[in-house]
């Protein structure tokens, strides 16, 4: 049998990327702490590098806070002194928020329970996520022990009278519900009819779906279909009540570990004095001093008894050039760094001068053709990193935003949101329509539809001018 076995020889061209760029690429992404702990790893498994200035406390008026979106940050350039710095490090450092559990387990801890109630009773709260609600059922919990489950059934509303009310529950419906008995029943802190009472603990129960839209009419109608009798006056009273509930009873503890964020970038404005002893044209024209915070990091250098010996060992040899390629990776980060934040300024000399209402639309396309990399880059370099200004921190992707204006380019969608909040905030009590906002904003030389409108309301957390 003759086999036909054919060999074919093809010629392709692969582009890899060798270790020394996939390094650079992955340090270009790192922002300080990260790389931060990166340099400290290359040090330890590559011992031809060595600290030359490790990272002290000195350093601690970088550190930032944010815990719940509140990035509490000073201004580093201002005139504020460094022990007021180090001051702010301890506030923001050693202060930890105390988590939900740990709030019950302390008003457990000074209850009356017995000791067996109290030990149910922390097997119960220690069930709990972040919003207070039972991550598996009390069958779930107590499915190895029957007579625990049911002491847990005669526990369980005991501990639901602990603070925050509404937690310690099933899901929403049933935290609100135990919110409206816990009101009703405090009598002084609440005048209203005990039909609108009854009515409450009513849709709460048993017609908890018709709150998605939360319309009078429609509520009343759907009710009155399903034999509940009451008027459109009773059910707007008793969704004014339900309103006045707490969806979110956890809101104010500690759900995540304090997560800090160090300024990679200083932005500061330039004296009068400063600006007249400047004789570079550019600066004049910019007139803000741009500053990567190098004392973020550890200063790093190359053993020189490792460059004295490389030349006689291949490995020690090797070992020098990692170093090299490493420390050129850490710099070409740091240079990149620079240079899109030195262009962010240039470009958003408004923002910078008089704040967010003047931020611009702003591409990465437009950045990477500035500085002569790929617009890939300009994104790796921007996420995640920290650009301290007098106007607050912020990352800088936030600088980079399209532009929504159909009729002005210069418009930033952060910019128009901003216009619009202020709109929102100086209406007061007058409830202004998706419509009307949007006619307010056109008066302003700003043309969006009524649904970009509605929109960007959404984002800053306003309800409609219905549930207003």
């Amino acid at each position: 049998m003759e086999q036909n076995l054919g060999f074919k020889q093809q010629l392709s061209q692969q582009q890899k990327l060798s270790y020394q760029m996939i390094q650079s690429i992955s340090l270009l992404n790192l922002p300080s702490v990260e790389l931060c702990e990166a340099i400290y790893n290359e040090v330890e498994k590559n011992p031809a590098l060595e600290i030359e200035k490790d990272v002290s406390f000195e350093n601690a008026e970088v550190r930032v806070k944010s815990t719940n979106n509140e990035l509490l940050a000073k201004n580093a350039n201002s005139s504020d002194s460094r022990s007021d710095n180090f001051q702010a490090f301890l506030e923001n450092t050693l202060y930890q928020e105390e988590t939900l559990q740990e709030y019950l387990l302390q008003q457990l801890s000074f209850s009356n329970l017995s000791d067996d109630e109290k030990e149910i009773a922390a097997k119960i709260i220690q069930s709990l996520d972040d919003r207070g609600f039972f991550i598996t059922s009390l069958e779930e919990i107590f499915a190895q022990n029957k007579l625990e489950y049911e002491k847990a059934l005669l526990v369980l509303p005991k501990i639901q009278k602990f603070d925050p009310i509404g937690v310690i529950c099933k899901n929403l419906q049933e935290s609100l519900e135990i919110q409206a008995k816990e009101k009703i029943e405090k009598a002084d802190d609440i005048k209203l009819e005990k039909e609108i009472n009854l009515l409450v603990l009513d849709i709460l129960h048993n017609h908890f779906e018709l709150l998605e839209k939360p319309r009078a009419n429609l509520i009343h109608k759907k009710l009155n279909d399903l034999g509940v009798v009451c008027s459109l006056n009773q059910i707007e009273l008793a969704i004014e009540f339900i309103r006045s509930l707490d969806p979110y009873p956890a809101r104010n503890f500690s759900t995540e570990k304090s997560i800090y964020i160090r300024p990679d970038v200083f932005v500061s404005r330039l004296s009068e004095q400063e600006l007249l002893q400047e004789t570079d044209e550019e600066t004049k024209k910019y007139p803000f001093k741009v500053e990567l915070v190098k004392t973020n990091l550890p200063t790093v250098k190359i053993s020189n008894d490792f460059l004295d010996y490389q030349e006689n060992n291949p490995q020690i040899k090797k070992a020098v050039n990692d170093a090299k390629n490493f420390l050129n990776a850490v710099e070409q980060r740091n240079s990149t760094l620079l240079k899109v934040s030195v262009e962010i300024v240039k470009y958003q000399k408004d923002f910078f001068e008089k704040g967010s209402l003047y931020l611009k639309p702003l591409r990465l396309k437009d950045i990477a053709n500035k500085i002569g990399v790929h617009e890939t880059t300009v994104s790796r370099i921007s996420n995640g990193k920290y650009l301290q200004c007098e106007w607050g921190l912020f990352e800088l992707k936030y600088f980079f935003s399209n532009s929504v204006n159909e009729n002005n380019d210069s418009q930033s969608k952060e910019s128009i949101k901003q216009e619009l909040l202020q709109i929102l905030k100086s209406s007061g009590e007058k409830k202004l329509s998706d419509q009307k906002l949007s006619e307010k904003l056109s008066e302003k030389g700003i043309n969006i539809a009524r649904r970009t409108v509605a929109k960007y309301r959404k984002e800053l957390n306003f309800d409609s001018s219905y549930d207003r």
